[in-house]
């Protein structure tokens, strides 16, 4: 989550305390689940790379790229992005912004547990996390609708202070 603007650019906006908090949780929680991405494309704003510094203080740093495309792409863009990752890269995750991410996850989708794919196409609010297995042998390969979702958090499950996974 995002501070509101106070005369800075969309792209120089800071996390909220809350963002800054959802973030640690999101890094420790992947650790906890070994969900250690090798590559990770990042958007060049403020906010994302804040929130990619929270995930990198409980996981090991993993190839990191900033890419414009990400800040204002959509979901066309964001595909053409990930199929031009390096067939090097096993594991890759995304920070970027909605709606495009959240087109993206809802695009690539197609099997998986029910509530996990009810979840994405009902909501992807900032620090979500969505994970998904793709069959796929090189990224250039990559195609909507044949990855299965594995996995879905969104911060008020992992980081909701009335619930003790909060300091997990």
């Amino acid at each position: 989550k995002a501070l509101p603007s106070s005369g800075e650019s969309d792209i120089e906006r800071h996390l909220a305390p809350k963002g800054q908090d959802d973030a640690r949780a999101l890094g420790k929680l992947m650790n906890t689940k070994s969900y250690r991405p090798g590559c990770i494309e990042c958007s060049p704003s403020v906010r994302t790379r804040e929130t990619l510094d929270g995930l990198l203080e409980m996981l090991e740093a993993p190839k990191i790229h900033y890419d414009q495309q990400i800040y204002n792409g959509g979901r066309s863009e964001l595909f053409r992005l990930i199929q031009g990752v390096d067939s090097g890269c096993d594991s890759l995750m995304l920070i970027g912004h909605n709606p495009g991410i959240h087109e993206l996850a809802a695009t690539l989708a197609a099997e998986g547990d029910g509530s996990l794919i009810g979840k994405l196409m009902s909501k992807f609010s900032p620090g979500t996390l969505c994970v998904l297995d793709c069959p796929k042998a090189t990224w250039a390969d990559l195609q909507p609708a044949e990855n299965t979702i594995a996995d879905y958090l969104s911060p008020d499950e992992y980081n909701d202070p009335a619930r003790p996974t909060r300091w997990m």
